[in-house]
Formats: structure tokens, sequence, C-alpha cells
């Protein structure tokens, strides 16, 4: 009989069917997952790991493994690359919801993956609009990575991870510049099939030199 590890937590507070496999060599993983000869258990080891090493290459790698025949696996997919909120995957979980033959559970979890990477956008731009000092939201480590990227940039004044309920909460202190919001908009400019790169240099100044964030 094959031994099983035991399911633990994940560093995305969830309790995953399988633990994610020991390899680390994202093509190596890759390969297991979109293997369709692989046990699911094996497929879904991979498909946890590629989540936890992160990154474009694993986004890569499990996108691609959409061409699979099982839908449990497509929903899978579909479901870390919300826990990764990677916008890099946004191409790809958008073509699994416009596909209207694609299996409903997996249209369903697409949706909510796209909208777990717009949710730190909104809740942003809502808070500005009712000039609230802090905004908190539900911790990830890619949003900390943006939070710190406006941090440094002078977007916003402070944010810090706190525990509520016993789960990770990204705080943000908002920054306001005589009155007005510093943040004045957000801007999409990479879309599918079009992605723009530009240096800090390059992007465009608003309000007197007050810089418009671009994402």
């Amino acid at each position: 009989m094959e031994s099983r590890e035991k399911p633990e937590i994940s560093p995305f507070d969830s309790v995953d069917p399988a633990p994610p496999s020991q390899e680390s060599n994202i093509t190596n993983l890759s390969n297991t997952l979109s293997d369709e000869n692989e046990k699911m258990f094996q497929r879904m080891r991979a498909l946890f790991a590629l989540r936890n090493i992160g990154g474009h290459e694993s986004v890569d790698a499990l996108t691609n493994a959409f061409n699979s025949e099982s839908a449990l696996l497509k929903h899978e997919i579909a479901y870390v690359l919300g826990q990764m909120q990677d916008p890099h995957a946004v191409p790809s979980l958008i073509d699994r919801l416009s596909d209207t033959t694609e299996d409903v559970m997996v249209r369903h979890e697409a949706a909510e993956a796209l909208g777990a990477i717009g949710d730190m956008i909104a809740r942003v731009k809502n808070a500005q609009a009712r000039n609230h000092k802090k905004v908190a939201l539900p911790s990830s480590n890619f949003k900390t990575k943006i939070a710190d990227i406006l941090k440094n940039e002078g977007f916003i004044k402070d944010f810090k991870i706190e525990a509520e309920d016993n789960k990770p909460t990204l705080s943000l202190e908002l920054k306001y510049h005589s009155g007005n919001p510093v943040i004045s908009a957000f801007e999409r400019v990479s879309k599918p099939g079009r992605r723009i790169f530009s240096s800090a240099e390059s992007l465009p100044k608003v309000n007197n030199g007050d810089r418009k964030s671009v994402v």
C-alpha cells in the first residue's frame, strides 16, 4: 500500500487535500502535473508545490495544465491561482471563465480567482473614496510585495501585518496630500495579449509631481 503523508495547514492558511511535493524543480513538477497517466494524488502534490514556490514560472506551469482532461484538477489549479494572487495568471483565468464548454465548477473557480487578484485594488479605491486613513485586507505574499513597493515609492505611509481571528491581515496606512489621495488613479496597461513594461522614470506624473500608480 502506498504511504501518504498527512495533509497539514499550508502557508496560505488552507488544509490541502495532498501535501506538497518535496521536488523543487519547476520543470519536473510541471511534467508531473500535466501527465495524464500519473496518479491524481501525485499531480496534486506537484500542484501545491508549484503554488508554494510561486513566481511566473510556477504560474505558467499551472496554467499549462488547464489542458488536462480532469475538471477536478483544473478546479484546483484555478483555486491555487486565486491563493497566489499573481496577475500573471489573469489571461489564462479569463480564458477558462470565457470558455462556455468548460466545466461549470472550473469556470466558477476561475471567476473567484480573478476576484481575489483584483480585491486589493478595489479595497484601496473604496477606502480612498471615503477618506479612510487605513484599509485592511487579507494578507498574502503578493499583496505584501505590492505594499512594500507602494511604501517605498511614497504612495502610502506604511503597512503592517496583523493577526485577526488567527488570520494574517494586511493593514495599509493611506496617504493624502491637501486632502486628496496621493494615489490619484489605478490604470491597468498590461492586458491579455498586450503587456507593457516601463521604467520608473518613464511613468506619468500628475498633480504637480504626485505620481500616478500603474498596476
